[in-house]
């Protein structure tokens, strides 16, 4: 056999890399892409610099660079050869059709217009009309294929009218063989050196090209801002903590991520990585190609594919790829403790039975307090020149329990006091004049509400301000609390709040009105009674006013408009009187609290599941079936250094949150905590991004349908998590409309289960 040729040796050396690293990247990168590494000692700004710990440096995100290229080589390389190899199949084919003078004078007009449109233009305008810009894979493919099979079609057709001009084809055909037989048995072979310099031209081209949309901010799959803020125990003033990261890993996306002016001039390693482990594959995929184009100028390939030599060429590659299909998972054990725990959900499941069959003794903790809740559905009845309105507690209306609003009935004259707005009550900042405009200073100008009627010993119905929106800057208004307070101290002796969306569903709905209740609960059952109404209802109030609430608010959320940002106030004095009752008494409840703790870990860390039951959103106890199957699947397979917690929120919510965190003691690394299970997919949320990834991923390995992780602070309220102090926490609950197909306890069982099996084998992301 011919000796190989040195180029064609260099070009199998390193593309049998590139194909080792994209088959077993993911197993033998040191970290998962999801790893953000935290709290550095004399560490330099984020991304860290390489080094140590990570040789090659961090992103933006502190997610080690090396394990991500390792990770994200096989989207790449693959999205590559595919569309190299099309673009080659394409091109190749119509080259071998163009017998005919007119089919051949219409691929070369067909070709010449493709190759005069650039290409990236056409990738971008596919991409952004098929898909987005966080397209899948199958679309860059489609895309690069569209205009990169002209070169190898005019290659090709030049290589083979160059050919069937030659004296062997005059002979063939003189002895009558047909076009398939001439062109596969006596075309084919002196076509090898074009079409392997033209396959490795493509691949090449390709992977350009995704580098170049990944510059421009167009590449596969999603990505998303990390801010590391949260996270850290020490941000330096000035000092940038977190920026964007890819969920993909893909090279072409980290490009896109690092493509800002200090990634260039000062962290360039951000950039250069990436950049490298490209240019590499290119110089990969260019030596094979020129290596067989030179072993084969003079050569025919027919010859050297004997039998034996493919099958030997066949069973080298099937060595090298199979285990790559056989091998399991790195994480196959924790996927098996999602599957377990999942299998062991029950509805209704006994909490105590579950922490024995869990080989697990709980501590029970009772405690009971006294408080301030209604007793009896708020209603509220207006007689007034448009009649008599009366709207009961349920999706148009939602007592307030919190601030100075208090329980009771009040029978009062009724008035309109426009946004609740006095100048006085909100002085402008005095950082104003060298930050964002803040709302004091945005309403200096406004007219007095309060000064142009007199809400005194008066029911006042007061529009709910959400944010001032001029333009492409939003500006917050002040808190329902304030605008209640404010109302209370400038006499109001009940008030009527109309929400911009219905009280029942989103943020600034029943939600932010329970949290206040929890955080700021009423200290009398008597006094001035609040209730929150939808702008449907107010409008039948404000009616002999010539308002109408709903158009007011829709203005408003779509752009604050000049009828309502001149500064003339919409108060009004409203015929008739308002009866507001909200029946409250103190209640007696009893909250019933389990801990148990499984032996403790060499550090002394721990990592909390929490378990909210009943549910403080809805009331439901899906989180306790959740936490009970993966309690009872810890059975013969203990887990050092977990608390697991059965939260009661009844009765005082933080004195007991704060209670259970003193028992747990030691070092608590995160805390998972699950509330309602109602919908249709499970939601994370959390301030701190470097556990942004680590869940998705998560869920992803144990086949759990959910929303991408956002970065919320709203469970506080609803959980104890504010008696926590600093801890690491993910929130886990259902979002979307539940319906009777749904159930997602087995979801929120196998998360758990999966949580509990990856923190046992010492994932870092878990561990502080």
């Amino acid at each position: 056999m011919r000796r190989l040729d040195p180029w064609l040796l260099a070009g199998l050396i390193l593309c049998g890399l590139l194909l080792l690293i994209a088959l077993y990247g993911d197993r033998i990168a040191p970290f998962e892409p999801s790893f953000s590494v935290l709290n550095v000692p004399d560490r330099a700004p984020y991304p860290l610099p390489p080094g140590d710990p990570f040789v090659f440096g961090s992103d933006p995100a502190g997610r080690d660079l090396l394990s991500v290229i390792l990770y994200g080589a096989k989207t790449t390389l693959t999205i590559v050869a595919l569309a190299g190899i099309a673009r080659l199949a394409v091109g190749a084919g119509l080259a071998s059709v163009s017998w005919a003078a007119p089919v051949r004078a219409a691929l070369d007009a067909l070709a010449d217009v493709v190759s005069a449109v650039p290409s990236t233009i056409v990738a971008v305008i596919v991409v952004l009309v098929f898909a987005k810009l966080e397209a899948p894979a199958a679309v860059f493919i489609v895309a690069l294929l569209l205009t990169g099979w002209a070169g190898p079609y005019r290659i090709v057709r030049a290589e083979l009218t160059r050919l069937r001009a030659a004296l062997f084809t005059e002979g063939a055909r003189s002895l009558g063989v047909r076009r398939r037989e001439l062109l596969l048995r006596h075309h084919l072979p002196h076509l090898v050196p074009v079409l392997a310099l033209s396959a490795s031209q493509q691949i090449a081209a390709a992977l350009v090209a995704l580098a170049e949309l990944g510059v421009i901010g167009v590449f596969v799959g999603p990505v998303r801002s990390i801010s590391l803020v949260n996270s850290l125990s020490l941000v330096r003033l000035g000092e940038r903590a977190g920026g964007f990261a890819s969920e993909s890993s893909e090279w072409s996306a980290m490009l896109s991520t690092g493509r800002s002016l200090e990634n260039l001039y000062v962290t360039r390693w951000v950039v250069l990585v990436p950049g490298v482990a490209i240019a590499l594959a290119v110089l990969a995929v260019s030596l094979l190609g020129i290596g067989i184009a030179r072993q084969y100028r003079r050569r025919n390939l027919i010859t050297d594919l004997r039998p034996l030599r493919v099958v030997a060429i066949c069973g080298v590659l099937a060595l090298v790829a199979a285990p790559s299909f056989v091998l399991p998972d790195r994480f196959v054990a924790a996927r098996d403790a999602a599957t377990d725990a999942r299998a062991r959900t029950v509805v209704g499941a006994d909490v105590a039975q579950a922490f024995a069959d869990g080989g697990l003794t709980p501590t029970a903790l009772d405690r009971t307090a006294s408080l301030l809740k209604t007793v009896g559905p708020a209603t509220l009845d207006i007689v007034g020149a448009a009649g008599q309105l009366r709207v009961s507690e349920g999706p148009t209306l939602f007592p307030v329990l919190a601030g100075k609003s208090s329980g009771g009935t009040v029978d009062a004259p009724l008035v309109f006091a426009g946004w609740g707005i006095s100048p006085e009550d909100f002085p402008p900042s005095r950082l104003s004049a060298i930050q964002a405009p803040d709302f004091g200073s945005q309403v200096s100008t406004w007219e007095d509400d309060y000064r142009k009627v007199d809400v005194r010993g008066k029911v006042a119905v007061i529009l709910r301000l959400a944010t001032l929106r001029l333009g492409t800057r939003f500006i917050f208004a002040p808190t329902p609390d304030q605008i209640i307070a404010k109302a209370i101290e400038h006499g109001a002796v009940a008030v009527i709040l109309v929400e911009s969306r219905t009280p029942t569903f989103g943020t600034g709905g029943v939600g932010t009105y329970k949290r206040m209740a929890i955080e700021d609960p009423i200290t009398s059952a008597s006094g001035i009674p609040t209730v929150v109404i939808t702008p449907e209802a107010a409008d039948r109030i404000l009616e002999p006013a010539g308002l109408r609430a709903t158009d007011v608010l829709r203005a408003t959320n779509r752009d604050f408009s000049r009828d309502y940002s001149n500064g003339v106030s919409m108060a009004v004095a409203l015929p008739g009187a308002a009866t507001v009752s909200v029946p409250v008494a103190a209640v007696t409840e009893t909250s019933h609290n389990l801990l148990a703790l499984t032996p403790a870990r060499p550090d002394g860390h721990r990592m909390v599941l929490w378990a909210i039951a009943p549910s403080a959103i809805d009331g439901a106890r899906g989180a306790a079936d959740a936490l009970a199957a993966a309690v009872r699947s810890l059975r013969g397979r203990p887990v050092p250094g977990l608390a697991l917690v059965f939260f009661d929120p009844r009765g005082d919510t933080a004195a007991n949150a704060k209670e259970l965190i003193g028992r747990i003691g030691g070092t608590v690394d995160v805390i998972v905590l699950v509330d309602s299970l109602n919908g249709q997919l499970l939601k994370f949320s959390s301030i701190y991004g470097d556990l942004f990834f680590p869940f998705d991923r998560y869920a992803d390995h144990a086949g759990i349908a959910h929303a991408r992780t956002l970065a919320e602070d709203e469970p506080s309220w609803a959980t104890g998590l504010a008696a926590m102090g600093r801890y690491r926490y993910v929130f886990v609950a259902g979002t979307g409309r539940a319906s009777p197909d749904t159930d997602l306890r087995p979801d929120g069982a196998a998360l758990l289960g999966y949580v509990m099996a990856r923190y046992d084998m010492g994932s870092p992301e878990l561990h502080q």
